[in-house]
């Protein structure tokens, strides 16, 4: 991200991978509800254990990291069964499908944990009618956002009773969404009142015409899964004639989680009538000719059978939407003048409703047909042994030659580019949501456009102080120090004069990057204290 500081010093935390090697602790719970996923699509109601990955950057010596949660795809099913049949009719969908890994590490070599969880599957995508599909789809996403929400409080737990084992931040916490993952994001990002599920395109008629909502939190719980409503209320339903069973347990309700910034690659948003006050700052990327998820309010296709579900709201429209709100104006303190925030912008020329539109990068179509995921790659050898089913149920060829149709340039090194990009353009927007400290680095690298000034600086290394001369006359205003983190240490300002001599003080030994200023012209010099 930080493409001109990079050049000429050294590496940024957060900005740039500056750990060698990562550690994984594999399922981690963090929480305990009802699934209604069993065996088949779906079936009797149980109990299943929330789980997640933590990798974390090894040999780390921080005390706090900023946490991001990582939600993979699958369209609210898993990829396989136990049998080898396919479920959801993709590569896709579980916390190590090979994307996700590769985010999950490329984080963690930057200096954050990333947690890759696991969260409720359950729907029946054969079901008859639109509306059919409407209601089980909706509630499955509800699952999703109650289980996040279990998630964020289970990090604050974590560091309250548990003595933080995992050394996470939890005032500082962001979260990527892939796909699905990315229609989670989107929705933990807005819904924040039990009343937002009652708007009309997300309730039905009943047998009087009288409207309900498809998803009923007296039974499913509140939206963030703490509890119901009313106190009075039950979360208990008639699963089968005479038995009645939970349907959502609530975790870790002495605890309010806490969430700072969203990047959906991929996904949609339920409703920008969600977006208010509370919304938490988003970004996203997506496809404009994306055959699954629409790059603008249209009908969400499911890929297991390529039937419509119900309306939502991509990318092309949801992102202006948090824009306009002033949701995201936390993320336009900054200008973002990197690599890739130039490349979006670009991208976006010509794209309608989107053009000159931040925090929204609309990826080019790389591959002959359109692909809802470029970032994605699957094991060939694994998938061309499983088999691909129609409605009808004809095997249709393996599950690989069904993906590769709708992705045939699909490789490791295509998925981990755009996964590369996709990293470098959350980066600096969640360093500047999460308040770290690589954001003044990053900013630092922005001055690459600017007038250079002339200025002998020395002596390097420096022992005691630092002495500073422009020989063509400039007048220096002001001199800013950098700890190599990225964080501003020093600033003197209301220099006014050709030469300035800085005392180091208290500085520890290290390297140290310092700015000089005179009107617009800068300069820049990576400095060794000893």
């Amino acid at each position: 991200c930080a493409y001109g500081l990079n050049a000429q010093v050294d590496d940024v935390r957060y900005l740039d991978e500056i750990f060698d090697d990562v550690s994984i602790e594999q399922d981690i719970q963090y929480g305990l509800n009802i699934t209604v996923l069993t065996t088949a699509t779906i079936g009797f109601p149980t109990e299943k254990a929330l789980i997640t990955d933590i990798y974390h950057p090894t040999g780390d010596t921080e005390e706090l990291r900023p946490v991001v949660l990582v939600a993979h795809t699958g369209s609210f099913l898993p990829p396989i069964d136990a049998e080898l049949n396919s479920v959801n009719g993709t590569t896709s969908g579980t916390k190590t499908d090979s994307a996700t890994v590769e985010m999950c590490k490329r984080l963690a070599k930057r200096g954050f944990v990333a947690l890759a969880f696991t969260h409720r599957l359950g729907w029946n995508p054969l079901a008859e009618t639109m509306e059919e599909r409407t209601n089980l789809l909706i509630n499955a996403a509800y699952r999703g956002v109650q289980d996040t929400h279990t998630l964020l409080r289970w990090i604050q737990k974590s560091v309250a009773e548990e003595g933080n084992p995992y050394k996470l931040d939890p005032e500082r916490v962001s979260m990527l969404g892939q796909g699905t993952g990315g229609y989670i994001a989107y929705a933990v990002a807005t819904l924040d009142d039990i009343n937002e599920i009652y708007i009309p395109k997300f309730t039905t008629l009943d047998d009087e015409g009288n409207p309900i909502p498809y998803v009923i939190p007296q039974i499913s719980g509140n939206w963030d899964g703490k509890g119901f409503p009313e106190p009075t209320d039950t979360n208990k339903v008639e699963a089968v004639p005479g038995v009645f069973l939970a349907l959502n347990y609530p975790n870790h309700v002495d605890y309010d989680g806490k969430l700072d910034f969203a990047l959906a690659y991929g996904g949609a948003l339920a409703s920008s009538e969600w977006i208010d006050e509370n919304s938490v700052p988003t970004a996203g990327i997506a496809t404009p000719n994306d055959p699954n998820a629409p790059f603008y309010t249209d009908i969400l296709i499911v890929p297991t059978t390529g039937e419509g579900v119900v309306e939502v709201e991509g990318a092309g429209d949801a992102i202006p939407s948090f824009n306009a709100t002033g949701t995201n104006d936390v993320l336009n303190s900054i200008t973002y003048n990197d690599a890739y925030s130039e490349a979006a912008r670009e991208a976006n020329v010509g794209v309608l409703g989107v053009e000159g539109q931040e925090h929204i990068f609309s990826f080019k179509n790389s591959s002959s047909v359109p692909e809802s995921a470029p970032w994605e790659w699957w094991d060939p050898a694994f998938w061309g042994q499983v088999d691909a089913v129609n409605q009808e149920g004809m095997i249709v060829g393996s599950i690989h030659d069904v993906q590769l149709a709708g992705q045939p340039n699909m490789s490791p090194e295509k998925g981990r580019a755009y996964v590369d990009t996709v990293l470098n353009y959350f980066c600096p927007r969640a360093i500047v949501a999460m308040d770290l400290p690589g954001v003044d680095a990053y900013v630092a690298a922005g001055i690459e456009d600017l007038p250079q000034l002339n200025v002998n600086i020395s002596p390097n290394p420096v022992v005691s102080e630092i002495n500073i001369n422009a020989p063509s006359g400039d007048a220096i205003d002001q001199v800013e120090i950098f700890d190599i983190s990225g964080r501003l240490v020093r600033s003197i300002n209301e220099l006014n004069s050709e030469f300035v001599r800085i005392d180091r003080a208290d500085l520890d030994a290290g390297v140290y990057i310092i700015l000089v200023h005179s009107g617009d012209k800068i300069a820049r010099q990576k400095l060794l204290f000893k």
